[in-house]
Parts: C-alpha cells; structure tokens; sequence
C-alpha cells in the first residue's frame, strides 16, 4: 500500500485522537478490540456536535479508524460501513457571473436601481453590452 507521509500523519493523528477520547470516556484506555458500535458512533458524534468539524474531517477520521481495525488489527466491521457519513456542503459562488447581472440589475427598481448604478464602474458598464 502506498499513502502519502501527509495521509499517514492525519491518519495516526486522528486515530490517537480515537484512543484518548474513548480513555477519557471510560476511565482507562481499553483494546481497540474491546469497543463496538456504541464507542465509535459516540466519537463520530463528538466530532460533528462538540468539535464542528467539516464533512470532510468527519470522513478522515472515520476513514483512519476503518483503516486501523481492517489493516493494522485485521478486523473488519461490516457495521461501520452502514454508519452514515456527512455529505458536503454545496458552496455558493460570492460572485455574479457576467449572465447574471442584467437579470439581477433588471429586478432593481427605485433608489435601488440609483444606487447599483452609481456604484457601478465604468468598465462594469461597459462589460454588459
């Protein structure tokens, strides 16, 4: 298997991560083998309601303990694969294209249209012929 070192480092981190969250928990630090489903849905749940992390964060760290329990322990959780995953937000451009602006300046009526108008350049006036 070839992982980038970067891959790697995330990977151990969130997975350390795991392990002292799931200690602090229980009192001790108990085998990756001892904990089930409760464990890990109650740590993906920390990370999404306590830490606000991204999906994508959310999905790395799942990801390195999926890795851990089937590559390093040899344990594979069918379970796990059924735990819901965040998907990611889609992002709206803070930009008008060069399309939409006529349409946006033809909705502007009154001191509305005035002001667009005034704080408009004259290249931007020029752009929309």
């Amino acid at each position: 298997m070839h992982y980038s070192l970067k891959n790697k480092k995330i990977t151990a981190i969130e997975f350390v991560f795991f392990i002292h969250w799931s200690a602090s928990q229980a009192g001790s630090i108990r085998h990756p083998r001892e904990k089930g489903v409760a464990d890990l849905e109650a740590f993906l749940s920390i990370l999404v309601n306590e830490r606000k992390v991204s999906a994508s964060a959310h999905n790395q760290a799942l990801n390195a303990v999926l890795f851990f329990y089937r590559e390093v322990l040899g344990i594979d959780l069918p379970w796990l694969n059924n735990i819901g995953r965040p998907q990611q937000t889609k992002r709206i451009p803070a930009v008008l294209t060069k399309n939409e602006l006529p349409g946006l300046l033809a909705q502007m009526k009154g001191m509305t249209a005035l002001l667009a108008g005034v704080t408009a350049s004259p290249l931007d006036l020029l752009l929309q012929v």
